[in-house]
């Protein structure tokens, strides 16, 4: 995730132990819901670090489980096909 935020990919060890240390003050979901965010929308890739700090400690830990629980809940809507013509050819045998 910090890598995406450089446009040279490197990263001093400093602002690696920062992260870690902040996210260490975290609920472990609150931080696997920050980063899953900044990492699966590419929007995110361009923002600092503290973009998905912000993201973590604005985040409850309730709110950050509803939110993880629900990308698996939303690919079986009507909006997006391909898991229920999936699902169909399954059932089908094919």
């Amino acid at each position: 995730m910090i890598r995406h935020t450089r446009v040279s990919a490197k990263i001093s060890p400093s602002v690696i132990l920062g992260m870690y240390q902040d996210w260490d003050k975290r609920p472990t979901i609150c931080v696997e819901y920050g980063l899953k965010t900044h990492t699966e929308n590419p929007a995110y890739h361009s923002k600092k670090e503290n973009y998905t700090s912000g993201i973590i400690r604005n985040t409850t830990a309730e709110k950050a489980a509803d939110k993880l629980s629900k990308p698996l809940l939303q690919m079986n809507t009507s909006t997006h096909k391909t898991p229920n013509n999936f699902l169909a050819l399954v059932e089908r045998g094919g």
